[in-house]
């Protein structure tokens, strides 16, 4: 694993991650995460610049290309560094979910038994009682 992320939209460095991935899952977990968080970052910036207004002027199909390919090294040299936070809350989740996992292979069995968090808490204290009649 490199300490420089290869470009998040480069098809042969993501076969590369997916092949590094099958030899040693947990290792490359932090590069996925942190390419995810450049896809994301990517679309924010797009979004952005959809949202902002421009002159007719000075558009064209060459400034809207690198438009897109600023983006894209923009996201990438973000979440390269520090990032935005996404990358590690993903790293932990994935980390997370795996001890869960290896600790409790029925956990979805256990998921299903009792609520795991305040949404399913609130879905069934919300239900109605079957059967009372008020």
């Amino acid at each position: 694993m490199s300490s420089s992320i290869p470009s998040t939209f480069d098809s042969a460095a993501l076969a590369q991650l997916k092949f590094d991935a099958r030899i040693d899952p947990e290792a490359e977990a932090k590069q996925v995460s942190r390419q995810f968080e450049a896809i994301f970052i990517n679309q924010l910036l797009q979004s952005m610049r959809k949202a902002t207004f421009k002159s007719d002027l000075f558009q064209s199909d060459a400034k809207k290309t690198y438009e897109s390919l600023f983006d894209r090294e923009i996201a990438n040299q973000i979440s390269s560094g520090q990032g935005i936070g996404l990358a590690q809350e993903i790293e932990r989740q994935l980390f997370e979910m795996q001890s869960g996992a290896m600790k409790n292979p029925s956990v979805n069995d256990s998921l299903n038994k009792s609520p795991n968090n305040s949404l399913d808490s609130y879905r069934v204290s919300s239900l109605p009682l079957l059967g009372k009649s008020k």
